[in-house]
């Protein structure tokens, strides 16, 4: 075998071909459930959550300021706070769809829970004047924050696998699309959240909050009634368990296993027949994080009678194993995403907002651009640029390279990840030049940083889901987006943590402070090139990881070649 490892698709250890006869593709008696004539109700209830999402998100800064006339510092706190938060939902939102609810329930539930947000937030900013400064309001801004994670964590987790499901993925014509699926659903999640960024913006800014609110409620009111119509056309799929308790089961096996011996031979572990409804691709024992084969190792206490089931917390299958280790082997890969986090969506972030609050928003005498519209930048490079990526980037490295992938997905994240550095380096450019003008400059100088933000998260972003998606057991590849979103929600918290540290280390509320109320008297520009080093430190752990990653996998790959009948991929 090969030692040069190139990960461009998953490792994993398969049947021989004889055992994949199965999964040959078959014809399918059509049903009135499911298909293309349900895609608008899914799509739309996703989009118009995304609007509200993304309006919020983008908006929610200049709203504390403005509306509850909070100083920067503490505006910056509650945003990345709640940000880290949302993007940590989805894990519990899809563990909750998993176990008990379902998907169809979670995001029906979830929805109603975002239209009670909207609903209190439009109320809010009808009255902010009574409520502003007192405690009953700022309860309410928590309760309205805590609902928006409730119902973001439900549909964000639920709604691309819930619309997945609606093509069979054993028939070959659902399963062309259900690729064709994927496309449209993502096209219209970037549609929508830039509609949120420049049309419910600039509603808020220059029309009223709650009128922004307003018809942000109202669309997702529509979208929600539309989803639950649609209900006996739905394809539903009952809750089978969380994988996440599985693999807690394998740990507490193990642990209690720990004193006994491991077999010679790997077959002599316990292993059950392959669920073809569930998992499509049987994973073999491998000596890697060998502790784990314990909960597999049958004892006396395991004995059961005929037709019984094992106790999952004292005897676990070498599937449900092996899963397990495939997650641990792409986690140090996935904790880069932590610092890129911290740029693309945190503290950095933040902060061009101050920039932008502080620039010149006119666009012509009768048009002032909203401040949070400036982000939709970021999501115009990613539409523009991932089909010039698809259709010539790739071809172009394919004939350079003469591999299939033309880029890895290693190479692809790693890209992002310096372009992150690149970013920072031009925002701290960009302060030093409108410090330095006298007068307030266009507010498209931030256009530069925010197209190099969307093409680092082009590369990074899109990559790592993709890298996680692949690389995740068949059985839990519905929570490979949930992971990556948790690890941009530990980055959101992380920013809050840096700008404090960053802050009092940098001279608190003094006047000369790095970090100043008034950007005019601080060093901005220093602190985007202490991202820029922090990124830098960031993309050569990748490196390492990287390194790691494709070292174990190879010496997986000895040790599962000495098994009889399987077969090793080691691309990603």
């Amino acid at each position: 075998m090969d030692k040069s490892v190139q990960l461009s698709s998953p490792l994993r250890v398969q049947e021989g071909l004889h055992s994949r006869t199965e999964d040959a593709p078959v014809k399918k008696k059509r049903t009135n459930k499911g298909g293309w004539k349900i895609m608008p109700f899914i799509i739309g209830n996703e989009g118009c959550a995304n609007l509200a999402t993304a309006s919020l998100s983008a908006n929610l800064v200049v709203f504390l300021i403005q509306q509850y006339k909070l100083d920067q510092l503490e505006a910056a706190k509650i945003s990345n706070i709640w940000g880290g938060i949302k993007d940590i939902s989805p894990i519990l939102g899809a563990i909750v769809a998993d176990s008990y609810l379902g998907r169809f329930w979670t995001i029906l539930v979830a929805s109603f829970t975002y239209i009670m947000a909207m609903v209190l937030v439009t109320i809010m900013s009808a009255d902010i004047e009574r409520i502003r400064g007192t405690g009953y309001g700022l309860a309410l801004l928590y309760i309205f924050l805590t609902l928006t994670v409730v119902g973001t964590g439900g549909v964000q987790s639920s709604s691309i696998a819930f619309g997945a499901e609606q093509f069979d993925s054993k028939d070959e014509e659902d399963r062309k699309n259900q690729q064709s699926f994927f496309n449209w659903y993502y096209c219209g999640a970037t549609v929508s959240i830039m509609l949120g960024m420049t049309f419910v913006v600039y509603l808020q800014s220059n029309v009223s909050w709650k009128w922004g609110f307003g018809v942000a409620t109202i669309l997702m009111i529509i979208s929600t009634v539309l989803f639950s119509l649609g209900t006996k056309y739905y394809v539903m799929v009952s809750p089978q368990g969380s994988a996440f308790t599985g693999y807690l089961q394998v740990i507490v096996a193990s642990i209690r296993k720990r004193n006994l011996v491991l077999p010679s031979d790997s077959r002599e572990l316990y292993d059950v027949p392959l669920d073809k409804e569930k998992v499509d691709l049987k994973l073999f024992s491998t000596d890697i994080f060998k502790f784990f084969n314990k909960a597999a190792i049958i004892s006396r206490e395991d004995y059961m009678e005929p037709g019984s089931m094992p106790n999952p917390w004292k005897l676990c299958p070498v599937q449900k194993i092996e899963e397990l280790k495939s997650v641990i082997r792409i986690l140090p890969i996935w904790s880069t995403v932590i610092s890129v986090s911290i740029i693309l969506g945190g503290s950095a972030s933040t902060y061009m907002v101050y920039q932008a609050m502080i620039m010149n928003l006119n666009l012509g005498p009768h048009f002032k651009m909203p401040i949070a519209s400036i982000s939709a930048f970021v999501l115009l490079t990613i539409s523009i640029w991932l089909p010039i990526y698809d259709k010539l980037i790739i071809p172009f490295f394919r004939s350079l390279t003469n591999r299939s992938e033309g880029i890895t997905l290693i190479e692809r994240i790693g890209t992002g990840i310096f372009i992150s550095v690149i970013t920072m380096v031009v925002a701290g450019l960009v302060e030093i030049k409108r410090k330095n003008s006298g007068k307030p400059i266009s507010v498209f100088w931030l256009a530069p940083q925010y197209s190099l933000l969307g093409l680092a998260e082009a590369f990074c972003g899109v990559g790592m889901v993709e890298f996680l998606y692949v690389q995740f057991p068949t059985s839990m590849r519905s929570t490979a987006v949930a992971l990556y979103w948790s690890g941009m929600g530990i980055g959101s918290f992380l920013s809050s943590v840096v700008i404090t540290v960053v802050h009092n280390a940098t001279g608190g509320n003094r006047r000369n402070a790095r970090l100043n109320e008034n950007l005019n008297d601080g060093r901005l520009e220093y602190f985007y090139w202490f991202f820029a080093g922090l990124g830098l430190l960031d993309f050569f752990y990748f490196l390492l990881c990287a390194r790691l990653v494709r070292h174990s996998r190879s010496c997986s790959n000895d040790s599962d070649q000495q098994k009889e009948n399987e077969q090793v991929s080691l691309s990603i």
